[in-house]
């Protein structure tokens, strides 16, 4: 198995940054498609309008997201990766560490430590530039 660590800083509390990566208005906000995260252990997690779904696994507000990470164009029997995002404050906001682990090939590995620079990270920062 295959994975991944990102490590980021976002110009934003952690309390922000939490209700970036969980709240569905502000996940339309930075990501332009809808998006869900359950507060409760178990429930439902979604990005990007339905293309990854799965389950949350730790949720706590201002530290830490743990969930199942399943995109729907992967092969009918791929099983779910597991995401962690833990989040501490720095002097410049908020590091943002993330692990992305069980991953099936390094390709795929690769390709979504990009996923995650291009699609996720790098747009929640351009969000909180543009709203300071």
């Amino acid at each position: 198995m295959f994975s991944l660590k990102i490590s980021v800083t976002l110009p934003a509390d952690p309390d922000s940054v939490f209700r970036a990566l969980t709240n569905a208005k502000a996940i339309r906000a930075w990501s332009g498609q809808s998006g869900k995260v359950s507060a409760t252990i178990g429930g439902k997690f979604e990005y990007f309008d339905g293309w990854v779904t799965g389950r949350v696994l730790a949720y706590a507000p201002g530290k830490k997201l743990v969930h199942t990470w399943l995109p729907s164009d992967w092969p009918k029997d791929a099983q779910a990766t597991i995401v962690q995002v833990d989040l501490a404050r720095s002097d410049n906001g908020t590091k943002v560490t993330l692990r992305h682990k069980g991953f099936s090939s390094k390709r795929e590995c690769e390709k979504h430590k990009q996923g995650w620079q291009e699609f996720v990270f790098g747009p929640i920062k351009d969000h909180f530039d543009s709203h300071q």
